[in-house]
């Protein structure tokens, strides 16, 4: 999958060798993130975490990125429940580091992986949801040119209970390429 540079930002594949830094900066949103995501089985970053990541990859099932700002990652964000057959679509899900948040890097983020999806991989549409209290999410999806389909009732089980969620989509025809990257100082 390409990488796509621009002012400063880097969506690029994940790697086993992300596993050290993924870990220490999950550590240090752990309590930002848990009232947002599930639970994964495993630590971000962990070896059997990594390998469950790359295996989907090469399954085409899932498509798993760093965002990376100024040479170190800052995020995530991936393509998953990929649909290759007759609805050609996927779900996004993204975060950022609570230190880095507010400098539109999520929005320039979802602007190269709706890129991807649209160009290298060939999707037709991205879903996303975000629980009914994540205003900043669903503001990337709006700057994004997400639509908001509706409401999904007890749709993700985090944190210990079943929360609604808004339900987000983009139809990536005639994806548009990014931006060019700034020119280098």
């Amino acid at each position: 999958m390409p990488t796509i540079p621009s002012h400063g930002l880097v969506v690029r594949a994940l790697r086993r060798t992300d596993g050290a830094a993924l870990r220490a900066l999950y550590a240090r949103n752990l309590a930002h993130l848990a009232a947002f995501l599930p639970a994964p089985p495993e630590e971000p970053g962990g070896d059997r975490w990594l390998r469950a990541e790359l295996a989907q990859r090469a399954a085409g099932t899932r498509y798993p990125y760093v965002v990376v700002d100024r040479g170190a990652i800052v995020g995530t964000i991936a393509l998953y429940d990929v649909s290759q057959g007759d609805a050609r679509q996927a779900d996004i899900s993204f975060w950022i580091d609570a230190d880095a948040r507010g400098r539109g890097l999520a929005t320039a983020a979802v602007t190269r992986l709706r890129h991807i999806a649209g160009v290298a991989i060939g999707l037709h549409r991205l879903v996303g949801a975000t629980q009914l209290t994540n205003g900043a999410a669903q503001r990337v999806l709006e700057k994004n040119r997400f639509v908001l389909i509706g409401r999904a009732r007890e749709y993700r089980y985090i944190a210990g209970r079943w929360h609604d969620h808004l339900l987000f989509e983009r139809l990536l025809r005639n994806e548009p390429p990014p931006e060019p990257a700034a020119p280098s100082a």
